[in-house]
């Protein structure tokens, strides 16, 4: 076995904290093998795994196997460039393909190579249509890249096909409460919470719903709700967001000076702190506030509209004129990249609509998805010798 290979497995072994089997059952095929190990290996276990990497490494009918085995490895040990480079050395024609493809897409996931991964998916989903991690991820991407019908439409697949899993209902949530459907936002937390997420997920997710029902104006429940939950910066920074929706400025400020006691504000919570400080009639220190806010996140469009208002209302009227004309520059951006998401979903391989999505990031302060964006036109551009079949439905 490789140095590498048993690297991984080390790293593997140590996380997992389970001891590992040197051998199983003779009577076990190597496609037997292959199949324990993928199962543990996903599972965060090591039993089986040296056993059948011994076993493949052995037979070179299974050398494609065990190609998928180190990169599985490679991608659990947080090494995706690795697993994507592994998974390049297989070639099209394989009984392993489907694997390929998903832990590739995978990988150019996790790098944020998202416009690529997108078209793996893409291509998983049309070659394997019974593969519902292919429909899951495309969930995933779709919503990182603000294409939210296509993103729902996925999701609401999956968690049609796989009923007992609590992840589209909780992704579906958040992208209800980005659209302002905070009931079907709800729904989708309170389904979410029904299908025994793990108790870390499960304290995000009882986040996430306090958070919604605050907006929803349902502050008690979220109150409720929030003090179940750890003693956080975001716990407080959510108790301070349904105070101030109740109109208790005290309470408000002690929760959010909590918050930042025990760590940094989110944007929200930068926000809430300048409408406070409004509140309590201290104009200058809540224009600042705004001011360093739309700075350090030029993306927020909602923040600068508050900072617009702000500042007329202080009687600095031509500021706040300029911050006007931004915003509506702002809003006219955003609307043009929605359109533009939807034409980049509808066309996996138009490098000219990414490289303009790029743009539109960057002039909107994205800059991450931006070079995500720049990133995908270059790949488009490129032949993946891993991802490109001879003849694709897309080039048809």
């Amino acid at each position: 076995m490789s140095r590498a290979r048993i690297l991984a497995v080390g790293v593997l072994c140590a996380a997992a904290g389970v001891w590992l089997w040197t051998s199983l059952r003779p009577s076990l095929s190597p496609e037997e093998l292959f199949a324990q190990a993928l199962d543990s290996i996903n599972g965060g276990r090591s039993d089986g795994v040296e056993a059948a990497l011994e076993r493949l490494d052995s037979d070179k009918e299974y050398w494609r196997h065990l190609a998928v085995l180190d990169a599985l490895l490679f991608l659990r040990s947080g090494r995706p460039e690795e697993a994507l480079q592994r998974l390049s050395t297989i070639p099209e024609r394989t009984p392993v393909r489907e694997l390929a493809l998903q832990y590739g897409g995978e990988a150019l996931y996790k790098l944020q190579r998202l416009g690529e991964a997108q078209q793996v998916f893409q291509m998983l989903k049309s070659e394997y249509p019974e593969n519902v991690d292919a429909r899951r991820w495309l969930g995933v991407i779709f919503y990182d890249l603000g294409a939210y019908d296509a993103a729902i439409s996925e999701l609401q697949y999956v968690a049609s096909a796989v009923p007992d899993d609590y992840r589209p209902h909780h992704l579906l949530g958040i992208m209800y409460q980005d659209f302002e459907a905070d009931e079907d936002a709800i729904s989708c937390f309170r389904k979410a919470l029904e299908l025994n997420p793990s108790p870390e997920k499960k304290t995000q997710i009882l986040a996430d719903l306090s958070r919604v029902l605050s907006s929803n104006r349902e502050y008690d429940q979220a109150i409720q709700i929030l003090e179940s939950l750890p003693d956080s910066a975001l716990t407080n920074e959510l108790f301070a967001q349904s105070f101030w929706g109740q109109g208790n400025i005290t309470e408000a400020q002690q929760k959010l000076e909590r918050a930042e006691q025990l760590g940094t504000l989110s944007a929200d919570g930068i926000q809430l702190k300048a409408e406070l400080e409004q509140a309590r009639g201290n104009d200058a220190l809540s224009i600042s506030i705004l001011e360093r806010l739309v700075e350090d996140f030029p993306d927020r469009t909602d923040s600068r509209y508050q900072l617009a208002l702000a500042l007329q209302q202080s009687g600095r009227k031509e500021e706040g004129a300029q911050q006007m004309e931004r915003w509506k520059e702002q809003r006219k951006i955003a609307d043009e990249l929605i359109q533009l998401n939807l034409k980049a979903v509808m066309d996996p391989n138009d490098a000219d609509v990414r490289d303009r999505l790029s743009l539109l990031c960057r002039q909107l302060g994205k800059t991450q998805l931006a070079d995500m964006w720049r990133d995908a036109a270059e790949a488009c551009r490129r032949v993946q010798s891993f991802t490109e079949p001879q003849k694709s439905t897309y080039s048809e």
